[in-house]
């Protein structure tokens, strides 16, 4: 075996994948090697590597295989470009509704806009088609699902917040998770801004996000959204610990500007 120090990508038997430095090998790891020590000995720093990443890796050690690529395009060879956004169908909640897989992840995702985890494809539709996304006015609600190759890969909805039709909301934003950190996000993202600022003609575009969800926040400040000074954050208790929630917020000048 033979080692390069530039990147690898351990990939889970279920298609999850994440980037680290590294080697180009791989190979089953015992259940007993700790996460730090499989990075240093394959040639990798650890600075950079978070608990949940650790978490991950001795979660999984029992029963997956680490398969290193050289370069993220021979992993994934995805085409973003070809990703298209479209107005959300019944269908599409029995994959929606699988890429919480705990409710921590859940309630990251839509807070507390159902009472109970987890929830039916059923209850996303009974949400959504039945009750208008809970919006009391009509015509204000648009959720939309991100497609790749006829497949569902992502979700978002979008409501107007004022009379005027001139401020959207984005909220419950989400991707499948197998196919998280490799874009997709942002790209549905992007053409959900496209569409807003460029069809939809909106001034502004406000979403909130709890801070212990920094891979969203992040996510969202790579498109554009900046975060809103504000001393009083809202609050929410879930899963028995207090979480804060920023706002972040894009205008037209934003949007052209940065293009």
């Amino acid at each position: 075996m033979s080692f390069e120090p530039n990147n690898f990508y351990l990939v889970g038997f279920n298609g999850s994948s994440h980037r680290y430095k590294g080697g180009n090998i791989g190979y089953f790891i015992p259940h007993c090697l700790s996460a730090e020590i499989l990075f240093l000995n394959l040639g990798g720093t650890t600075d950079f590597i978070r608990p949940k990443h650790f978490a991950w890796g001795i979660f999984f050690c029992l029963n997956v295989e680490f398969i290193l690529a050289e370069d993220a395009t021979m992993q994934t060879k995805i085409d973003l470009k070809k990703l298209r956004l479209r107005p959300y169908k019944k269908c599409d909640a029995k994959f929606i509704v699988k890429w919480s897989k705990d409710e921590v992840a859940f309630r990251k995702w839509c807070s507390d806009r159902w009472q109970t985890y987890p929830i039916t494809a059923e209850d996303m539709n009974r949400k959504y088609c039945d009750n208008n996304g809970d919006c009391i006015d009509k015509d204000n609600f648009y959720p939309m699902t991100l497609i790749d190759n006829n497949t569902v890969a992502g979700h978002l909805i979008l409501r107007f917040t004022d009379k005027e039709r001139t401020i959207l909301r984005f909220g419950f934003v989400i991707t499948d998770d197998s196919k998280r950190g490799l874009g997709y996000g942002k790209e549905m993202l992007n053409l959900a801004l496209k569409y807003s600022f460029e069809i939809l003609k909106v001034n502004k575009i406000t979403l909130g996000v709890f801070d212990n969800n920094l891979a969203a926040y992040h996510c969202y400040k790579s498109v554009g959204f900046k975060e809103i000074e504000n001393e009083n954050k809202e609050e929410n208790c879930f899963c028995g610990e207090i979480w804060s929630a920023s706002e972040m917020e894009m205008t037209k000048d934003d949007y052209f500007n940065k293009r």
